[in-house]
């Protein structure tokens, strides 16, 4: 089999209300943007998988891959993973092209990709992500909502200019919400951006105190309180945190996450598979994680809602994971979407 055609869409769908995602401090988001991937081959097979985008940033990418990717085996993934790495060398993260050849891979044996993973299909709890910060007094009671939807989980946002409001922020909502939801924290520092707005980057003697915080009351983890290449400040952290510190979301791929591995910078992995290196890459993290000990579980793309969020769901049957696991955003309004298919971000 080869690959025949390659095409590219750029695609923007209208939100019903603007988003102020928090990792894009001050952003306005009233579109989800993405890219979209259509690889043909000589057997009428085609493969699809998409990358999120702020815009039309990825104009002319397919005369870039096209000399790599036409002509090559889709379902060679070894080869594919090669190709992809040689055409990022002006520094393009093509790995979510990736997925595209194991949709095709699949279609070609007649199974879903978690099968061809090793997994079998199996309920996954899932947890309900807040992607705005909302006034905290306002976040119990959009909580309690959730917990009223049989959620288990929550994930809360901070980014505030000054510790002391971060803190505030998980008091009141830990008090308000006691024991209906087991609470997490993503501090967004990972990939800092401040385009916006001027927010803070972390050191290790904010995220230290904030850990701290986070221990007195009861979150289960915290994600990303610096910055993704600080592996020595992330490993410092996990020494002295009372509180589990996840991350690696946004590394490019098992290059740089086996760097972590080695500092032992985490208790959990979560690779992105269409940001950190494709599904074969977080398939290595996940393997490794089993083999040492350490938790892994899957993020999304924050914003997310687009076909290459296949390859995620692929993943979480693999393996048998007993983490919960985070899904696209979904309209928080509706009351016919059971709680077992969906993340909501509101």
């Amino acid at each position: 089999m080869q690959i025949t055609s390659i095409e590219l869409y750029h695609v923007s769908i209208p939100l019903k209300t603007t988003f102020w995602p928090t990792w894009i401090p001050g952003y306005p988001q009233t579109h989800n943007r993405f890219t979209l991937i259509r690889l043909g081959t000589d057997e009428g097979i085609e493969g699809y998988s998409a990358g999120s985008a702020m815009g039309i940033e990825r104009q002319g990418l397919g005369d870039l891959i096209a000399g790599y990717l036409l002509g090559t085996d889709p379902t060679d993934i070894d080869m594919v993973q090669a190709l992809l790495k040689q055409a990022g060398f002006l520094g393009w993260r093509n790995f979510w092209v990736e997925a595209a050849c194991w949709d095709i891979k699949g279609k070609k044996e007649n199974k879903p990709v978690y099968e061809l993973l090793g997994g079998k299909a199996r309920p996954i709890e899932v947890y309900c992500s807040t992607g705005e910060m909302h006034p905290p007094e306002q976040r119990v009671e959009e909580l309690l909502a959730i917990a009223e939807r049989g959620f288990k989980t929550a994930k809360l946002r901070v980014k505030n200019k000054e510790l002391k409001d971060d803190i505030r922020h998980i008091e009141v909502i830990a008090k308000g919400v006691g024991n209906r939801l087991k609470l997490a924290v993503d501090a967004n520092q990972g990939w800092l951006v401040t385009i916006m707005e001027k927010i803070p980057a972390w050191d290790l003697k904010r995220a230290s105190e904030f850990a701290k915080a986070c221990g007195d009351n009861g979150i289960i983890w915290l994600e990303e309180p610096l910055d993704s290449r600080d592996y020595d400040g992330n490993a410092a952290l996990k020494k002295i945190s009372p509180v589990k510190i996840a991350g690696a979301e946004l590394n490019y791929g098992w290059d740089e996450i086996k760097i972590m591995m080695e500092k032992d910078c985490f208790h959990i992995y979560q690779p992105d598979a269409t940001f950190a290196g494709g599904i074969a890459q977080v398939m290595q993290v996940i393997e490794a994680c089993q083999d040492n000990g350490w938790e892994s579980h899957r993020d999304r793309s924050e914003a997310q809602g687009y076909p290459g969020k296949r390859d995620q769901d692929s993943l979480e049957h693999e393996k048998q994971e007993r983490q919960p696991v985070g899904l696209p955003p979904d309209d928080f309004s509706s009351k016919s979407i059971p709680v077992h298919v969906g993340q909501f971000f509101f």
